[in-house]
């Protein structure tokens, strides 16, 4: 099973722009930015549209994949904290992921 085609991003942040971006940003060029969640890799920052940077190779989508792991992985910590001490365990499979 392959993992689901992720959406082309809505809101970039300046350094996602910088790497995946097609150009450099053009501080003469008018671009809107506002706070918000880059659709890459997920942080609060100043964002704008990809336009700003001539849209986005397609190497976007591991910076993406990148961020979704590691949401992954923080998610199965928390899950593997409260069941410490609790008698309820997680399968090894499940914890080799968290290493």
């Amino acid at each position: 099973m392959s993992a689901p085609e992720p959406k082309y991003p809505d809101w970039i942040c300046s350094s996602c722009g910088a790497k995946y971006g097609k150009r450099l940003f053009n501080r003469e060029r008018v671009s809107c930015w506002h706070t918000g969640r880059c659709d890459i890799c997920g942080i609060e920052a100043s964002v704008t549209e990809p336009r700003d940077f001539g849209h986005l190779h397609d190497e976007w989508k591991v910076g993406w994949l990148t961020c979704e792991l590691g949401h992954a992985q923080e998610q199965l910590e928390r899950i593997r904290t409260l069941c410490m001490g609790s008698g309820v365990g997680l399968r090894e499979d499940v914890l080799d992921v968290v290493k």
